[in-house]
């Protein structure tokens, strides 16, 4: 990725201090000049594999989205996370009653993608800004099982490799793309060399 890995490190490594607040899924991509993310993302998407669809999380990753599907040349689905109301009924609590949506519960939230937004077998490569614990990305996985697609594995941008996502992922048997990978040592966050 060479000169657009570079310029990103640069970018971001002021940012590595203040990593749990300004390296943070929806945020991450505000401390970088567009013509980076463009080019970070193009020479990324060279070394992914091929998918029929992209499926990443509305809030945080449209805008990259967009860009790594331009690259990659095939549509990207996102996931909405759904404003909702706890209910008592435990079944349904959390829950859109429409039966046009695929829904799942991660961590209080409820992420929905329309019924038919993935075709069945489809090769999707689920993507996220920035990779921390792996829940919000365990979640879109579920929405492409219940699609009856074929996950081919997850790409990332920026992976928390502390936080532990890599492993909850890896053990689904799933290969993860990442572009920088961050690691503490000392309690300093810092570049980790072994993303990829």
């Amino acid at each position: 990725m060479g000169q657009w890995l570079e310029q990103l490190k640069n970018v971001i490594s002021p940012a590595l201090q203040n990593a749990e607040t300004h390296l943070v899924s929806g945020v991450f991509s505000k401390h970088v000049p567009n013509e980076v993310l463009a080019g970070v993302l193009r020479d990324f998407a060279q070394t992914l594999p091929q998918a029929d669809i992209i499926l990443g999380l509305s809030s945080d990753d449209t805008p990259l989205l967009f860009e790594l599907s331009q690259s990659l040349r095939i549509p990207f689905v996102y996931a909405t996370k759904l404003d909702l109301v706890e209910t008592d009924d435990t079944e349904t609590s959390g829950f859109i009653q429409d039966e046009r949506l695929l829904q799942v519960r991660v961590s209080g939230d409820t992420l929905a993608i329309a019924k038919g937004a993935i075709a069945p077998q489809s090769r999707v490569l689920v993507f996220r800004d920035v990779l921390t614990d792996a829940v919000a990305t365990l979640g879109l996985l579920r929405l492409a099982e219940l699609s009856q697609a074929q996950v081919i594995g997850v790409a990332c941008l920026l992976e928390k490799g502390y936080l532990g996502g890599r492993s909850r992922i890896i053990v689904r048997g799933l290969p993860i793309w990442t572009v920088l990978s961050l690691a503490k040592r000392q309690g300093l966050v810092i570049f980790d060399d072994r993303a990829g």
